[in-house]
């Protein structure tokens, strides 16, 4: 699978790796970026794009509802997202780099 066909949870993205902090400082960097993040809705197969923006301005912590859609970020958009994170000062160095996800 090609980085551009990876997904990567968003939860595992914004979550520090024991899952009891979220990176406030990478949810701002995708608000600055306007990066978009993948919806899918597994029992309904169903896939959306959406700005992370309007998801985060409804409910800010709207990946940990069980609400039965999941929410990816897409390799090109995390790797967009590590680039700009790197190089603010504790935005990154505590946060492993989470594994890709099949595609959706």
């Amino acid at each position: 699978m090609s980085q551009k066909d990876s997904i990567i949870l968003l939860s595992k993205v914004l979550s520090s790796p024991d899952g009891k902090v979220t990176n406030k400082a990478c949810i701002d960097i995708i608000v600055e970026e306007n990066i978009p993040v993948l919806c899918y809705k597994k029992a309904e197969n169903k896939k959306r794009l959406m700005p992370f923006k309007a998801l985060y301005e409804n409910h800010n912590s709207f990946w940990q509802q069980s609400s039965g859609w999941e929410y990816y970020l897409t390799g090109e958009d995390f790797q967009i997202l590590k680039e700009k994170a790197v190089v603010k000062p504790g935005a990154w160095e505590a946060w492993e780099k989470p594994a890709s996800a099949p595609a959706a």
